[in-house]
């Protein structure tokens, strides 16, 4: 079995998809997943979580120690 996957924004009632040409002649099942929001950037939508930067001032707590070296033992561990 072979499969591709295509992410198209839909302008228009016909869809093109881009298929190698061995694909050509075979059985296909199509499915087609639609989004409640689009993904892409430049599409004009509202995002389904807004971020509001502050929102959880006072929620996290920075110790004084935070930009000092990690201890040796912690270092190798990232390192294995």
């Amino acid at each position: 079995m072979n499969w591709i996957r295509v992410n198209k924004y839909l302008d228009s009632e016909n869809i093109n998809i881009p298929i190698n040409s061995s694909m050509v002649g075979k059985q296909a099942e199509i499915i087609i997943l639609i989004k409640d929001y689009p993904t892409l950037k430049h599409e004009n939508y509202e995002k389904p979580f807004a971020r509001q930067p502050g929102s959880a001032k006072g929620m996290i707590e920075i110790t004084d120690d935070f930009q000092e070296p990690l201890d040796e033992t912690v270092l190798k561990k990232f390192y294995k």
